[in-house]
């Protein structure tokens, strides 16, 4: 062996025994469909059953073929945050604008009955306690 250059052996951009294999089943399978007349998923379709075919293209044309075929799941994200105060911290106002816009939910919703809330609820929403 000669130091330093290659002596021996295919030359540069020559195709292997593998390529050249791939590359004739290609033609015979082109060949056999003739002119196909079908979309290009109708040639994935065609080339991945067709047992003639090597497994490895076959297999190439059932990844590009499965994407049309099973829908994938989408992503999905849920914000779950709760951006109000709690209702033990609102004022006056915010606890009367609440009831009056549940008054109106209500009153739009069928068969719905309002809810009577009087004032002094809004004032003293719970009970005071004896102890």
């Amino acid at each position: 062996m000669a130091i330093g250059r290659k002596t021996g052996g295919r030359q540069k951009g020559t195709p292997n025994k593998k390529t050249i294999a791939k590359r004739e089943a290609l033609e015979q399978a082109s060949a056999a469909l003739g002119w196909f007349e079908g979309d290009a998923h109708a040639l994935l379709i065609a080339l991945y059953k067709d047992p003639k075919i090597p497994p490895d293209i076959r297999l190439d044309a059932a990844k590009a073929a499965v994407r049309f075929e099973k829908p994938t799941m989408a992503t999905t994200s849920i914000d779950l945050s709760v951006s109000q105060k709690p209702t033990v911290e609102w004022s006056d106002d915010e606890l009367r604008r609440f009831i009056a816009n549940e008054r109106a939910r209500q009153l739009n919703a069928p068969g719905a009955q309002p809810i009577d809330v009087t004032p002094d609820c809004v004032k003293n929403p719970l009970p005071k306690s004896n102890s």
